[in-house]
């Protein structure tokens, strides 16, 4: 089936979004089928680069409070923006380590005279880094910029006219 979809969306140009996901959550055990199956459906819709939604859970317990447990397997580090094509995204909810790999476009000074931004990555700094986070980015020349919860990576303009591969690890303090 999948197979099917991806030679659909290619033949059509469009888009996917997966759906009538629900039901599954992170109950904190991690042999549960809840947690088993939301695990695994999450992972494949990050290492095919899917948007999802979720339709039905208890993300808030009966005092008005966040259910941690559900929300930080459903909160997690994605691009929102990659001048770039897509390789590989993994994120791991229970240690906070993510990873993002892509090549880039070539692309034309757009910003200043010292930097390209090349993505723009969503990470949810209270609910999985709210002490802090480490980068490892590669090439080592790279600079990054956080405001609010956008991480935005910059390729400095001597290497905006080539292919380069961008690799980054985050994981928390």
């Amino acid at each position: 089936m999948k197979l099917s979809i991806s030679t659909s969306t290619k033949t059509t140009g469009g888009g996917r979004f997966l759906t009538e996901l629900g039901l599954c959550g992170d109950d904190g055990n991690p042999s549960s089928v809840n947690t088993l199956e939301c695990k695994a459906v999450l992972d494949e819709a990050d290492k095919h680069f899917e948007s999802w939604t979720y339709w039905d859970g208890y993300f808030i317990d009966d005092a008005g409070n966040p259910n941690q447990n559900q929300v930080q397997s459903f909160i997690r580090p994605y691009p929102q923006s990659t001048n770039g094509r897509f390789l590989k995204q993994h994120f791991n909810h229970k240690t906070g380590e993510y990873s993002f790999s892509f090549i880039t476009n070539q692309t034309r000074n757009q910003y200043s005279e010292k930097q390209n931004l090349i993505a723009e990555i969503y990470i949810p700094l209270s609910v999985h880094y709210p002490n802090g986070y480490s980068i490892n980015l590669n090439p080592n020349n790279l600079t990054t910029e956080m405001k609010g919860n956008t991480l935005s990576i910059y390729l400095p303009t001597d290497l905006r006219n080539e292919h380069v591969l961008v690799e980054m690890k985050m994981v928390r303090k």
